[in-house]
């Protein structure tokens, strides 16, 4: 992804996504993504989720929005394309993107369900601490991975 910082968000997926499907297409596998830009000065969010569907924002008022997929994983090889999804994240607010192997550790009846109530009962704080425990309990047999990234309040 580094190597041509001047590419837009969605060429870039879009050589990976031909990357992937040349290198792992034959072997029935996939892979999810999120990736982003962020401008710091306006919080303005610009990114291509390719079927990961686990990113989050939380509000300045303790509600939480989820950010749509914008596109199927990536080396799936059946012809959609992904488009550049927006969202704003303003001062106090937090963006929480959440790695696939969250999703073997949650309920599979209602995995955004859970998170969902997770969210609302923990923060960001919280749910970070829900996963680690969940981890540890579990064994989770894939990476579980978060990151946040907060936008500070202005004085």
């Amino acid at each position: 992804m580094r190597t041509a910082p001047e590419r837009s968000l969605l060429s870039t997926v879009s050589e990976i996504d031909a990357l992937l499907e040349e290198d792992v297409g034959d072997l029935n596998m996939f892979a999810t993504l999120f990736c982003a830009d962020i401008d710091t000065a306006t919080g303005t969010i610009s990114y291509v989720d390719g079927g990961h569907s686990l990113s989050f924002i939380r509000r300045a008022d303790g509600t939480w929005e989820h950010l749509d997929s914008t596109g199927l994983p990536l080396a799936l090889s059946i012809g959609e394309s992904h488009h550049v999804g927006t969202a704003q994240l303003g001062p106090g607010e937090a963006l929480m993107l959440c790695s696939d192997g969250l999703l073997d550790l949650l309920d599979l009846e209602d995995p955004l369900g859970q998170i969902d109530g997770v969210l609302a009962e923990c923060g960001v704080d919280g749910a970070v601490q829900e996963a680690l425990r969940l981890t540890e309990r579990m064994k989770a047999p894939d990476d579980v991975t978060i990151v946040v990234v907060r936008r500070e309040a202005q004085p």
